[in-house]
């Protein structure tokens, strides 16, 4: 079953990954690799630096040039064989989920792959790694953590150009709209109608785009503002709800606490020091 990009970005949103590793392995022009699994406990990301290969995880094919990442999950069959006149070269960046994580996830465990558009932002990267992991401190051991989900963020960037529609851009601009129009008692419908979509398909497109339907975009765009305003003000709650579009003060209490875990009353004590 194919992965969505939007699946991928929820697993590393959402889960606590952490570096482990990284190494480099060459194979010579029509030379093959097999026998090996993937490590035991962690979880890979293949990035490829020169030439191609044909890789294989549980005997399913992967065309590995510049511009496709593959993630592996632990304990997998490998098999690679080199198919281009130069030296296949590849990067594999170990990392760790916590064990209570890992069936919430169900990511960690497959295999799948990602075609970017930025290969050689992230080959730059890639070599920083390298070089921090090789040296030992402490400070190097932050810095190569630090690398490691820059590289993440490009990997799920690089993704989203390529992969990038018309509607997508369509999408875009309807984001812009609602962060400048979101406190307005404007709808999913009219937002939809504005860009000339109906209100199905406007939605079906918003929330693969960005993960989340366009109410509940709205509603989390709201409950940061109000977060901020019980922070930062000492505006009541009453004119906070209506600042942000709510006509009823009690029903942005129920909404805030669905979202935030606590009400907004609680909220705001909690932020007094």
């Amino acid at each position: 079953m194919e992965t969505s990009l939007n699946e991928i970005i929820d697993y590393y949103a959402k889960s606590s990954f952490s570096f482990a590793n990284i190494f480099v392995t060459n194979l010579e022009p029509g030379k093959k690799d097999s026998g090996r699994r993937t490590a035991p406990g962690m979880c890979g990301l293949i990035i490829p630096l020169q030439g191609g290969a044909i890789f294989k995880l549980n005997n399913e094919s992967y065309d590995m040039k510049l511009g496709t990442i593959v993630h592996a999950g632990p304990q997998m069959n490998i098999k690679v064989e080199a198919t281009e006149k130069e030296s296949w070269r590849y990067a594999v960046l170990h990392y760790e989920v916590p064990a209570k994580e890992q069936d919430r996830f169900p990511l960690y465990h497959q295999h799948f792959s990602l075609k970017v558009d930025n290969q050689a932002r992230i080959n730059r990267y890639v070599d920083q790694l390298l070089k921090a992991y090789s040296i030992p401190g402490s400070l190097s051991a932050i810095t190569a953590k630090t690398l490691f989900l820059q590289i993440v963020e490009e990997l799920v960037l690089g993704a989203k150009r390529y992969t990038k529609s018309d509607k997508d851009k369509i999408i875009e601009q309807a984001v812009d709209y609602i962060h400048n129009h979101y406190t307005e008692k404007i709808s999913v419908t009219e937002i939809a109608e504005h860009f000339n979509l109906d209100r199905r398909r406007f939605s079906e497109i918003f929330e693969r785009h960005t993960g989340l339907n366009p109410s509940n975009y709205m509603i989390e765009l709201k409950i940061k503002e109000a977060k901020e305003m019980l922070r930062l003000s000492k505006l009541s709650i009453a004119t906070i709800a209506f600042q942000l579009g709510y006509d009823d003060p009690f029903y942005f209490s129920r909404i805030f606490k669905k979202y935030a875990g606590v009400s907004p009353s609680t909220f705001r004590r909690n932020m007094q020091f």
